[in-house]
């Protein structure tokens, strides 16, 4: 029983990858939470066109891997200019098809 309750804490610990997009001002962002389609609706309730593109569980590829990885596409806090390839390797990161 113990083992059980471990269990349910750290599924109550899941955490997951995500993209969303502005369509406002065409940027994504990168994050992460427990619970991205909330989220999602919070953002969306202070910015109406806000998106979910893609999640992932965090231990498939981190929010700070793909912090660091596009740095340079960095606008403000967490929301990045990334172009069409850029959104595909995200994409294909956070399935697991190639290796971070």
């Amino acid at each position: 029983f113990p083992s059980h309750d471990k269990g349910i804490k750290d599924l109550d610990k899941l955490k997951f990858t995500y993209l969303m997009y502005d369509e406002i001002s065409g940027f994504y962002k990168i994050g992460r939470s427990i619970n991205p389609k909330f989220r999602e609706n919070t953002l969306s309730s202070q910015t109406p066109k806000i998106k979910l593109v893609y999640k992932c569980c965090e231990s498939i590829v981190t929010e700070r891997y793909l912090h660091k990885l596009f740095s340079h596409k960095n606008i403000r806090g967490e929301w990045y200019k990334l172009e069409l390839n850029e959104i595909d390797h995200i994409i294909n990161l956070m399935q697991n098809k190639i290796t971070a």
